[in-house]
């Protein structure tokens, strides 16, 4: 049962909503795919520079070391067999080596998920941030969804959320 009632009408409407009245993310989509296809590897980074860059620049992921994080990206991928599991959100989220003394670590689970979302699989990967982690609880409500404790089961956690809600709402979409 969901908190908040949610029809397959209300995400149809939602779509066309943004597709109508929001076409600066239709074009940063649009740069995102354009991107994929001229670039398809994930394991050579002149392919994955670009687009680390353009995905933290328009999707406001707040990567302050993207160069290091293109590093990442394509060494984590290179390891990971194809298709990948879903642990790899967490894998690329994890960046070590930063500051002074690369002591220092941070965690952009929500970077990790949009370049999935965006570069490995779309209907696999659903993007996580703040606004959709906020769809979420809304309809669930707060203790229907799993809670984010920031541990490698956050993502794996996010998804078997959606997949609730797909199930209890009857939905054919929340990717």
């Amino acid at each position: 049962m969901l908190e908040v009632s949610l029809a397959q009408s209300q995400v149809d409407a939602a779509s066309q909503l943004r597709r109508l009245y929001l076409p600066g993310w239709q074009r940063a989509d649009a740069v995102l795919q354009a991107l994929a296809e001229h670039f398809p590897s994930n394991t050579d980074p002149v392919c994955v520079i670009p687009k680390t860059v353009t995905l933290n620049r328009l999707y406001a992921t707040n990567v302050l070391a993207i160069l290091a994080m293109a590093d990442h990206v394509v060494e984590v991928l290179s390891a990971e067999p194809d298709p990948p599991g879903i642990d790899v959100v967490e894998k690329i989220a994890r960046l070590h080596g930063l500051g002074r003394a690369r002591d220092k670590s941070r965690r952009f689970l929500s970077f990790a998920s949009k370049y999935c979302h965006f570069f490995v699989d779309a209907g696999r990967f659903p993007i996580l941030d703040d606004f959709a982690g906020r769809g979420v609880r809304y309809h669930l409500g707060p203790r229907g969804r799993s809670r984010m404790r920031g541990t490698a089961e956050d993502y794996p956690n996010y998804l078997a959320d959606i997949n609730r809600l797909r199930a209890v709402g009857g939905l054919a979409c929340c990717q």
